[in-house]
């Protein structure tokens, strides 16, 4: 009997943390930027942002609006644009398949490419994969990762504002980066958790779950929280050493997310946008009327801003957001 009771109250628990998320609708301004796929987009006010895409290893594109008027600023015939982002010292990156970088100095009206030295990449082609995602301290320490084929990774770091750049390869695609403090900083990808207390000197692997963690997010000194790219969520509350579930997305395929506002986001296939309020303990969607991929998030002044696979920014004012 009390084996059964044991059974019925952990069939409970599973049901109630992979229930459908409520969707709320809230009113969305949809803008048409391109007639591809948008992989990323970065806003720097609430008018002035800027979104990239483009067809991986073969073209990309990136593009800038002001108020509500979106123009190509960028183009080139060899690699995709999968991410775009602007460092506390006002100047812009992108990065591309293969380790391609750019550099922007005048808000992202115009980019230019900036070649790394060969000692500034791997000496193995298979380990020069895709810049997927920046992340900077202050005005002259930041980082950059990325990877591919799920086996490969790298993460890069630069302590001169992207004057010279050094690295570490992984046998790990690596998803996330969050930054917790002036020292600290946490990365995540496939199989992989990882966390540095001194800038990026020395950078340790975490004890983890099995899982593509997509993102990883401090929400406090000691208390951390992993998405996985199925939907499960995790939480630490001693800095990484030991995690729990304490919720799954239900048909949830995550490809990025964030953690702002005191709101934390998960994005990915048709139409997904999740966020929780409780610091991923319960979930609830954003209608978005799209089947769409949402690939990549921006949360800047007053609006919460994604970027679609059909080529449009979908835009939410946060106070909206219930």
């Amino acid at each position: 009997m009390g084996k059964n009771i044991l059974l019925m109250i952990s069939a409970l628990v599973v049901i109630s943390a992979c229930k459908k998320s409520e969707e709320i609708d809230v009113p969305v301004i949809v803008q048409q930027v391109s007639d591809g796929s948008l992989t990323d987009v970065f806003y720097l006010n609430d008018s002035v942002g800027i979104a990239c895409g483009g067809i991986e290893n073969i073209e990309g594109q990136i593009f800038k609006v002001n108020s509500s008027v979106w123009s190509k600023v960028y183009s080139n015939s060899n690699y995709r644009i999968n991410t775009v982002y602007s460092s506390p010292s006002g100047k812009m990156y992108a990065g591309g398949d293969f380790v391609r970088l750019l550099n922007s100095f005048d808000q992202g009206n115009s980019w230019s490419n900036d070649w790394l030295d060969p000692s500034e990449q791997s000496y193995h082609e298979i380990d020069r994969v895709s810049i997927d995602k920046f992340a900077f301290i202050n005005d002259t320490i930041g980082f950059f990762i990325g990877g591919d084929r799920y086996e490969h990774g790298h993460i890069y770091k630069t302590t001169d504002n992207g004057d010279i750049w050094t690295f570490d390869t992984l046998k790990h695609e690596i998803s996330g980066i969050s930054v917790l403090s002036e020292n600290s900083i946490l990365f995540s990808g496939y199989g992989y958790i990882g966390s540095t207390y001194d800038q990026g000197e020395n950078i340790s692997q975490l004890p983890s779950k099995s899982d593509n963690f997509i993102g990883i997010h401090a929400i406090s000194m000691f208390n951390y929280v992993a998405i996985g790219n199925s939907g499960k969520i995790y939480r630490s509350t001693n800095q990484g050493e030991g995690w729990h579930k304490i919720a799954k997305l239900k048909n949830a395929n995550i490809v990025d997310t964030e953690f702002s506002h005191n709101l934390l986001f998960a994005i990915g296939s048709d139409g997904g946008c999740f966020y929780s309020k409780d610091l991923g303990e319960s979930w609830k969607s954003i209608k978005l009327n799209t089947t769409a991929q949402i690939n990549g998030i921006s949360l800047a002044g007053q609006y919460l801003n994604l970027a679609g696979s059909d080529g449009n920014v979908y835009r939410i004012i946060i106070a909206d957001i219930n």
